[in-house]
């Protein structure tokens, strides 16, 4: 697993689509299929804290590794649970977007910025990787925190 999160580390490092999409609030919770039924399990990841960069960013990344459709949310929260992500991107596992392969989200700029919580609906912890990285005002990754 740790060479698939390497990977994805990777990819954030570049940036690759985090310049290009916008955020609109009410597409927080995009990240949950409309597949999964309200009755099923939820579970929640969250990473310990870190300090966010006043220039740069920090970054959750929760990755699905099953081939299942599940739901997963991933948020920038504070130290008093608020959610301050500015920006949410996913990614699908099939065309018709119904496997979830990855979330991303970010919170720029924003020093009150701390962990990375993650929902999962429909699945287990063991189904999800998450991460939270800290970049800095170039983009590039300082630190990592896994979630548990």
């Amino acid at each position: 697993m740790n060479h698939v999160l390497k990977g994805f580390c990777r990819q954030l490092a570049s940036g690759v689509g985090l310049a290009i999409v916008a955020v609109i609030p009410a597409l927080l919770f995009a990240g949950v299929p409309s597949a999964v039924a309200q009755t099923e399990s939820v579970v929640t990841l969250r990473t310990p804290p870190l300090i966010a960069d006043p220039t740069g960013s920090l970054r959750c990344v929760a990755l699905n590794l099953t081939d299942r459709p599940i739901g997963i949310t991933a948020q920038i929260i504070t130290d008093d649970g608020n959610n301050v992500t500015d920006f949410i991107r996913t990614f699908w596992q099939d065309e018709g977007g119904t496997v979830l392969a990855e979330v991303i989200s970010a919170s720029f700029h924003n020093q009150a910025a701390r962990y990375c919580l993650i929902t999962v609906r429909g699945g287990t912890k063991g189904d999800i990787a998450g991460l939270l990285v800290k970049y800095d005002s170039l983009d590039n990754p300082i630190v990592q925190r896994r979630a548990r």
